[in-house]
Formats: structure tokens, C-alpha cells, sequence
């Protein structure tokens, strides 16, 4: 499956038959996030077939792509340096502070949520992984993911 440079945002290639797909392609498309799959545990840890499938680097593999960001709704915050190793950084127009920090695992656990006043945010507790990064204020809510090193 080559699914290279054609500008996706979403990924089903969950068919109870993912062995069989030897080789895959997905990689420079900037707007995919989560590809849902038969084997998440398998997929994000490189094992078969998955380790011979090419995808770019924020990109993560889940049984069911429910929290997955759709990056049309999420444009409006920018997010750096992404990846990170110690602190967030954040800019978004559309939002007043005080803001409401929520930072969710990609199997959705709560494990940053904080009231905040400034555009940094300090994940070095986080381990390395892909996370969701969500903001809320009286203007609504915005959410992205982002890579922890």
C-alpha cells in the first residue's frame, strides 16, 4: 500500500488482517496523525509487519483513532519545538488566557491538566512518547498532537 504525498488526515487499516500487509507507505503527509490498526501494542513497537511500514515521525498507530486530532480544527495553535524533551511551547491567536491545559496519553488518560497564564508548559515528567495537547478558554477548545523525546 503506497498512500505517499496524497495529503491524508486519517488511516483505517484495521481488517483483522494486518500481517499480510507487508509493506506500506505513508509517510510525507503532514496531516496524519493516528493510523488505526489490528495491533497498536505490536505497531508502535516496531514488530512485524509493521516495522517495514514507513511513516513519518508523528505519527502513531492505534486500534481505535477516536482521540486522533482531525488538524482541520487544529491549526489555530502552533505547538514547538515539537518534538520536545523538556518544555511545550504554544501560540495560538484565537486564544485569552487564563487557559485550561489538558495533556492526554494516546490511549486517552488524563496526565497533565492545569489552569495556565503563559504559552510554556513543562512535560519533562512525561514519558517519551506521542501525546494530545489540549486548550481550553472562554473562546472554545483547540487540540494537537506533539512528541515527547
Amino acid at each position: 500500500l503506497n498512500v505517499k504525498l496524497t495529503e491524508i488526515s486519517k488511516l483505517n487499516l484495521k481488517n483483522g488482517n494486518n500481517i499480510a500487509l507487508i509493506n506500506m507507505a505513508a509517510d510525507l503527509n503532514p496531516d496524519l496523525g493516528c493510523i488505526q490498526v489490528d495491533d497498536e501494542t505490536a505497531a508502535n513497537g516496531g514488530a512485524a509487519p509493521y516495522g517495514n511500514w514507513i511513516v513519518d515521525n508523528t505519527v502513531f498507530f492505534s486500534e481505535n483513532c477516536l482521540l486522533s486530532v482531525d488538524e482541520t480544527s487544529a491549526t489555530n495553535v502552533v505547538l514547538y519545538p515539537n518534538p520536545t524533551t523538556h518544555e511545550l511551547h504554544f501560540y495560538t491567536e484565537a486564544f485569552v488566557f487564563p487557559a485550561e491545559v489538558t495533556i492526554f496519553s494516546t490511549r486517552g488518560q488524563v496526565l497533565i491538566q492545569k489552569k495556565i497564564t503563559t504559552n510554556t508548559l513543562n512535560v519533562s515528567t512525561l514519558e517519551p512518547g506521542i501525546y494530545f495537547f489540549t486548550i481550553t478558554s472562554s473562546e472554545g477548545i483547540l487540540t494537537k498532537s506533539f512528541v515527547k523525546k
